[in-house]
């Protein structure tokens, strides 16, 4: 029913703005079928994170890892995933030098930075989440019968 609705919200879209959702589609990651209970994002967080990827620029992130300790990144941002845990952005982090994925809700601030980033291949990026798990690119559900 989702995706139906989705189908037909899209389809009533403007040109250019269907464009834009399909673009953003391709950067936005489902795994699993089930949305977690903690799948909001701070709105602070989310506006930056998604201009960021949409236009193609580094972020600078003030971040809490799973311990509660804190950190500065610069990131290039690729994708955002929604997982059992939450909303997830993918991104290539400087600071260690491989792809990451953050989740939103550790994100404490987040700055849009002027520098335009190259674009990832998200596969290189998600080099090490495992194989089993179902990823489907949001433009793939929408497109399913």
């Amino acid at each position: 029913a989702g995706r139906s609705a989705l189908r037909k919200l899209t389809a009533v879209m403007p040109a250019r703005e269907q464009e834009a959702a399909a673009r953003l589609g391709d950067k936005l990651m489902v795994f699993g079928t089930a949305m977690p209970e903690s799948a909001n994002a701070p709105a602070h967080v989310l506006g930056p994170v998604e201009e960021a990827i949409g236009a193609g620029r580094a972020l600078k992130l003030r971040y809490r890892d799973r311990n509660g300790q804190a950190s500065t990144r610069v990131v290039e941002p690729a994708a955002l995933m929604v997982g059992r845990n939450g909303w997830y952005l993918i991104a290539y982090c400087r600071l260690r030098q491989e792809g990451r994925g953050f989740r939103l809700d550790r994100i404490d601030g987040a700055t849009l930075l002027k520098e335009t980033v190259p674009p990832r291949p998200l596969a290189e990026l998600l080099d090490d989440y495992p194989q089993t798990v179902e990823m489907r690119l949001v433009s793939q559900l929408v497109n399913e019968e």
